[in-house]
């Protein structure tokens, strides 16, 4: 006896599935900036608090992520490594949802 699959079902499943991965994947980069955001706050408030108060207010400053890690605060290492298994998984998901 053969079973009988309902396409529309499964389009639709289907459709509710990447939507989901895609609601996922948002959630994941405002937290992985959010993790951006508490290293730089972490590192500014304790190792890089000196050249923080010799900056100028309203003055900018574009941060990489080479230089968090180079902090020697293990916080702010943890913390950034957290951020690239996000930014793995995010990869990883968005190669899933093809």
């Amino acid at each position: 006896m053969a079973n009988i699959i309902n396409l529309n079902d499964f389009l639709n499943n289907r459709k509710e599935y990447k939507n989901e991965i895609e609601e996922t994947l948002n959630i994941l980069d405002e937290f992985q900036l959010h993790l951006f955001t508490s290293a730089i706050n972490l590192a500014v408030a304790d190792k890089w608090k000196d050249w923080s108060d010799k900056m100028p207010n309203g003055s900018t400053f574009n941060f990489e992520d080479s230089m968090l890690f180079d902090t020697g605060d293990q916080n702010v290492t943890r913390i950034m490594e957290l951020r690239d298994s996000v930014i793995n998984l995010m990869r990883q998901l968005e190669n899933i949802q093809d």
